[in-house]
């Protein structure tokens, strides 16, 4: 005798077409609900950045006015905070600048420059970074003299004098260029006709970085080493 009672272990081919829709309609509402949240982000992108922009150049530049009226009396603190806003500003351009263009535009205007020629790709890369440093390496330069005006207040006179600015200024660009010239070797433009690896232009990091590394490690304390030792002397 054949036993024909219908076993409901297992799911109906019903039930899962049922299942399936419902997870179908589920993912296209979360679809939705990301739609909306782009749009939003690309609308206040288009606001804010404009925003940020315009507040930063007419904050700084008020700022370098007003301060420079002061650097005429050769008080260092002054031109320190001056380079800082100006670099800053550049700063500002480049990246509050470039977040602004890609949400007018869906174009990445920094990956843009960067795939024009192998020589952008180094120089531009190098230019961006010894700004970003050296606006860093500013902020410390007003820290330390301002511990050196606390700590040895008898100083204080010479320390702000323009040709000790000087040559600060000096020691510091020569810091921040050996920090980054590794980035004339180190970083490339890969072509997919030359580099099966890559399938577009590429800007990145693409050779052997141990030699890069040991140049960035131990010339930028040589140099820093050397020009403290110098500076510390003509004391």
């Amino acid at each position: 005798m054949w036993n024909t009672t219908l076993s409901f272990d297992y799911p109906l081919p019903m039930n899962d077409d049922q299942n399936w829709l419902e997870d179908y309609q589920q993912y296209l509402n979360d679809l939705n609900k990301l739609n909306v949240y782009d749009k939003i982000e690309n609308g206040l992108s288009r606001y804010l950045y404009v925003v940020f922009l315009l507040v930063g150049t007419f904050g700084n530049l008020s700022c370098v006015y007003g301060l420079s009226q002061y650097c005429r009396t050769a008080w260092s603190v002054c031109f320190y905070l001056v380079l800082s806003m100006l670099f800053g500003l550049i700063e500002l351009y480049i990246y509050c600048g470039n977040l602004w263009f890609l949400s007018l535009t869906d174009k990445n205007l920094t990956l843009e420059i960067n795939i024009l020629s192998n020589a952008v790709c180094k120089v531009y890369n190098f230019v961006t970074t010894v700004l970003l440093y050296f606006n860093s390496w500013v902020m410390v330069a007003i820290s330390v003299e301002t511990m050196i005006t606390i700590v040895y207040p008898h100083r204080c006179i010479k320390c702000v004098q323009l040709n000790e600015q000087g040559q600060l200024y000096f020691l510091i660009t020569v810091l921040v260029v050996c920090l980054n010239l590794h980035y004339f070797w180190t970083i490339g433009l890969s072509l997919p006709e030359t580099n099966p690896d890559v399938d577009h232009r590429m800007c990145h990091n693409n050779y052997q970085p141990q030699l890069s590394d040991e140049i960035t490690l131990i010339v930028p304390l040589l140099e820093f080493f050397y020009w403290i030792t110098s500076f510390h002397s003509s004391w």
